[in-house]
């Protein structure tokens, strides 16, 4: 099913703010404000005319459960977007607190980001990194354009958990992992 077709089977109902609601919000103590939101890290791969391409995703989230569907944010000027959308199915990489440099090379505008990385496949031949935590495998099924960014809804065909351990989060700017409390 096409991106198009499926959108269509979606009633979507903007809500609309009244103006007044919505003032002026400053860019830069707004980015402050949502780097106190801790967030996992994971890294977007697809292949494009047979090459692995990829990025750094800092907003992932699972949507449904029944059909499974996940979501993530691309820049509406990111050059790789396109090249995903092109191949229509992905993989999202849920990267482990040993991943910090994956991470920091797949956020880096340009670069070659697969020229180290070792990866296998998954069956859509979208690149699986080695050492995360686990592996989803997606179809892009919406796009919902939303300010700087674009929305995707992917369906989930396929996922593997890779490994027990901790997650690569991210926090204000740094990265972190997680440690879970006594009750």
């Amino acid at each position: 099913m096409a991106i198009n077709d499926y959108q269509q089977s979606i009633e979507v109902h903007p809500l609309a703010v009244p103006y007044f609601l919505t003032p002026a919000i400053d860019s830069t103590r707004y980015h402050h404000i949502m780097g106190y939101f801790a967030t996992g890290v994971a890294v977007i791969t697809t292949t494009h005319h047979g090459k692995p391409i990829g990025f750094t995703a800092h907003s992932f989230s699972a949507i449904s459960h029944d059909p499974a569907l996940i979501s993530f944010c691309a820049g509406d000027s990111a050059t790789i977007w396109p090249l995903i959308e092109a191949a229509s199915t992905f993989c999202v990489n849920i990267l482990s607190e040993t991943q910090q440099n994956i991470s920091n090379v797949f956020s880096r505008p340009g670069g070659v980001r697969f020229q180290t990385s070792e990866y296998s496949r998954a069956n859509s031949g979208a690149p699986i990194l080695p050492g995360g935590l686990a592996w989803i495998e997606c179809s892009a099924v919406a796009l919902y354009p939303a300010g700087d960014q674009l929305i995707v809804l992917g369906r989930v065909h396929n996922m593997e958990t890779l490994k027990d351990g901790k997650p690569l989060v991210a926090y204000r700017g740094t990265f972190g992992t997680f440690e879970t409390q006594q009750a």
